[in-house]
């Protein structure tokens, strides 16, 4: 067992470069926001760059004037009056603020683990391995310091009805207020080789909970929208949605690995060239189904001002939480969560409490040894990648306010990390990927 500190990641410092005074972003409503289910007609804000009176000039306009007026005392009421002139008339948007807590530590990691091996004669061994550990003083963002309620607000634990600050628009806090805790146990069987077999054969069963997962700064996944979720949800309880599942708490994996020499041959040296040398190999790796959160994308935005990054978990009232077939794995006609948009608090379940599709690939080789001299030989190979064109499915829509469109359906196949043409080559090698080789040993 052992306590180790981990270091903070070089992404850390993107989010204080893009404060005041060096560079300002900003964060572009709609002028019928406030006010839930806004009827906006025409007044929609076109998102075309270039188009007068849309987003790109508003946030242009805004951080022109912010820049010349900074320098020279200007408040946020000679700003907003500042753009008044222009043509259509856009309205000045305050800057977005990444802030820290004045007190910031070190990640901490308590680790433990014990191993129990058995050697069953000089080839065969079985082991037992459990590691547990737990992290504190994470990393967690809060992105809702400067949030507020619109009326008629449904969340009581938000009670400011106005932006604490109106100088700025959203304000995210890095703070050390997150944990972790992990607990698994892994079985595994090597056979080491004899009579022309090797192989080995692994099952791990576990189970990983924090408050924010993959260091809280970048997702772990990008394959479905609710994934990863990097921010606090309820804005005073960090706790009662947060605590929950890892976005990589794969609670079963099997993972397997042979290597057979096929025991054909002959004395006739003819012959021996066709039956002799040939070998089979593969793998074989099995896990159940990646965690998500089911949730509303109109919550935050309908509700809450200064929260463009708000999360609303969906209500869930009761149904299945684990796919029972891909690509249609929640049932969007069912009754099992609150209507979108009809939500009084920030969900019912802790995030990552819904199960997507399970993942299985299995690759296979065959190879032929043909010596032409003791030192010299030809190795003929053939390699089939996800050799049973397996499809796996990434996990669904989780917005529950698609429910009439794509809610519960896979979008998209999740793919190995690796392939014959390289690393994350996306689409390209989703399906079965063959492959001959030639190799000369000497």
């Amino acid at each position: 067992m052992g306590l180790f500190s981990d270091l903070y990641p070089g992404t850390l410092a993107d989010r204080f470069i893009r404060n005041l005074p060096g560079v300002a972003s900003f964060t572009i409503k709609n002028p019928c926001v406030p006010g839930p289910a806004p009827n906006c007609g025409s007044t929609v804000m076109p998102i075309q760059p270039g188009v007068a009176g849309g987003i790109f000039q508003a946030a242009s306009a805004s951080n022109a004037a912010l820049r010349s007026g900074f320098n020279n005392g200007a408040t946020l009421a000679s700003l907003t009056s500042t753009l008044g002139g222009l043509t259509p008339p856009v309205a000045f948007g305050a800057p977005n603020f990444s802030s820290v807590d004045s007190n910031i530590n070190n990640p901490k990691y308590l680790e433990w683990n014990l191993k129990i091996e058995k050697a069953f004669g000089s080839k065969t061994a079985v082991s037992v391995n459990y590691v547990g550990n737990h992290g504190y003083d994470e990393l967690i963002l809060n992105q809702n310091m400067n949030a507020y309620c619109l009326a008629p607000c449904p969340f009581g634990s938000v009670t400011a009805t106005s932006a604490p600050d109106p100088r700025f628009s959203v304000v995210n806090e890095l703070k050390n207020a997150g944990w972790s805790n992990y607990n698994g146990v892994t079985a595994s069987l090597v056979r080491r080789f004899s009579a022309g077999f090797q192989g080995s054969f692994n099952y791990t069963y576990s189970h990983s909970l924090d408050t924010i997962s993959n260091g809280g700064l970048l997702p772990y996944s990008l394959s479905a929208d609710g994934d990863s979720f990097l921010t606090q949800i309820d804005p005073n309880n960090l706790r009662k949605l947060n605590y929950g599942n890892s976005d990589y708490d794969f609670r079963q994996m099997i993972s397997a690995n042979y290597v057979y020499q096929l025991p054909f041959k002959s004395s006739n040296r003819g012959l021996d060239y066709v039956i002799g040398g040939w070998s089979v190999s593969g793998t074989v790796f099995y896990r159940t189904g990646q965690p998500f959160s089911v949730y509303d994308s109109t919550g935050a935005t309908t509700y809450l001002g200064n929260a463009s990054s708000g999360i609303v978990l969906a209500d869930y009232l009761g149904g299945p939480r684990t796919c029972a077939s891909a690509p249609n794995c929640l049932d969007p006609s069912a009754s099992n969560f609150v209507a979108s948009g009809s939500q009084t608090n920030f969900g019912n379940l802790p995030r990552n409490q819904f199960r997507g599709p399970g993942y299985f690939n299995s690759d296979f080789s065959v190879q032929k040894d043909i010596k032409l001299t003791e030192r010299f030989v030809f190795t003929l190979g053939a390699n089939a990648f996800n050799v049973f064109n397996h499809p796996n499915f990434a996990n669904p829509d989780a917005d529950i306010s698609n429910a009439t469109s794509t809610f519960g359906q896979s979008q998209s196949t999740v793919v190995p990390p690796n392939s014959p043409y390289g690393n994350f080559q996306g689409a390209a090698v989703s399906g079965r990927v063959l492959q001959v080789d030639l190799k000369f040993r000497f």
